[in-house]
C-alpha cells in the first residue's frame, strides 16, 4: 500500500510526468516519422492522462493535427514489455489539416504507412493500442493540390466517435458510432453511423445510416475496388452501392455538385448501382418524386 501511494505521488511530479510523456511521444515520432510535441501533462491516478496542446506536423513542419486537450483512459500499462492499451482516447477543440497532392497522396499517408509496418526486431518500440476514439469540437480544412484543379473545403464543426479500431499490415477497420458535422453552414450532418474497412486498394462501408436536415440515407452498403497504386477515381475502379429506401434533397446535394443548383426537389430512391465509371449499371432502381412520379427500372 505504501509503495502504491509512493508511486502515485511520484507520478504527480511534473518532471516525472513530462519525462514519461516525452518518451512515449519520442517512440511515436520514431515509429510514424511525424513530429509530435506536447505542452502540459497531467496524470490523474493510474488510469488517466490529460495532454494539453498536442501538435503533430509533417516532415516539412506543416501542421497536420492540433488539439487543445487529449484525454486518455489507460486500460493496460506494462512498462517492462513496452505495451500500453487505451480503453478511450478523446480529443477536444481540434484543428485538422488534410492535403491531397498531385501524386495522389494525403499529407498523413506516411503515418498510416508506418503503422502498417511492423518491425518486431526492435524491442525498445512500444506497442500502443486504442479501442475507442472521440473528436469533439473539430475544424477541418481540406486542400486538393492538383495543379490543374486545386480546391479547398472547410468543415466548421465536427464531432466524431469511433470504436473497434484495428490496424495491421495493409488493413484498417473501424466503426463510426456517430458523426456530426457542419460544412460551410450549408450541409449539416445530424447523425451518421457505419462500419468501415480499408485493405489493399479495397474500401468497404457497411450499414451506413445518415441524416441531415432534409435528407436521409438508410442501410447503405458500399464496396470500392480501386486497385493497387491507383488513384481513387480511376477509369478501372469498380464499385457497388446498395441502399434501402432513402430520401435525397437535391438542394443539399447541389452544395457539393454545383451543376444541380437549379433543382430543389426531394427524391426517394432505393436499389443497386454498380460497375465502373465508364460502364455504370443499375438494378431494381426505384425513384419517387412528389406524389405522382414513380419509376422502377434497371439499366446496363
Amino acid at each position: 500500500m505504501a509503495m502504491l501511494a509512493g508511486s502515485y505521488l511520484l507520478l504527480q511530479n511534473s518532471k516525472i510526468q513530462t519525462f514519461i510523456i516525452s518518451k512515449i511521444t519520442e517512440q511515436l515520432s520514431l515509429k510514424t516519422g511525424a513530429k509530435i510535441s506536447v505542452g502540459k501533462v497531467d496524470i490523474a491516478f493510474f488510469n488517466q492522462v490529460d495532454l494539453n496542446d498536442v501538435l503533430i506536423t509533417g516532415a516539412d513542419s506543416d501542421t497536420i493535427f492540433f488539439t487543445r486537450l487529449a484525454s486518455a483512459k489507460i486500460d493496460t500499462l506494462n512498462i517492462r514489455q513496452h505495451k500500453i492499451s487505451f480503453s478511450e482516447l478523446s480529443f477536444i477543440e481540434n484543428r485538422i489539416s488534410i492535403e491531397y497532392d498531385s501524386i495522389n497522396r494525403f499529407n498523413f499517408t506516411f503515418i498510416l504507412d508506418s503503422l502498417r509496418t511492423e518491425n518486431k526486431n526492435t524491442p525498445t518500440n512500444w506497442q500502443i493500442n486504442c479501442n475507442e476514439f472521440s473528436f469533439n469540437n473539430s475544424k477541418i480544412s481540406f486542400s486538393n493540390l492538383d495543379f490543374e484543379n486545386e480546391k479547398h473545403f472547410f468543415v466548421d464543426q465536427m464531432d466524431l466517435n469511433i470504436s473497434e479500431f484495428s490496424n495491421f499490415a495493409d488493413s484498417t477497420a473501424f466503426k463510426i458510432n456517430n458523426l456530426k458535422l457542419n460544412y460551410n453552414n450549408t450541409v449539416k450532418i445530424d447523425q451518421m453511423a457505419a462500419e468501415v474497412s480499408v485493405s489493399n486498394g479495397n474500401i468497404s462501408v457497411k450499414e451506413m445510416n445518415l441524416k441531415t436536415e432534409k435528407s436521409e440515407i438508410n442501410d447503405l452498403n458500399f464496396m470500392l475496388n480501386v486497385g493497387e497504386n491507383e488513384t481513387v477515381l480511376n477509369k478501372n475502379m469498380e464499385f457497388d452501392v446498395q441502399f434501402s429506401k432513402s430520401t435525397i434533397n437535391i438542394a443539399e446535394l447541389a452544395e457539393l455538385l454545383p451543376s444541380l443548383r437549379e433543382m430543389n426537389q426531394a427524391i426517394e430512391i432505393s436499389g443497386r448501382i454498380y460497375g465502373k465509371l465508364n460502364d455504370i449499371k443499375g438494378k431494381d432502381i426505384i425513384l419517387r418524386s412528389g406524389s405522382n412520379t414513380n419509376t422502377t427500372f434497371d439499366f446496363i
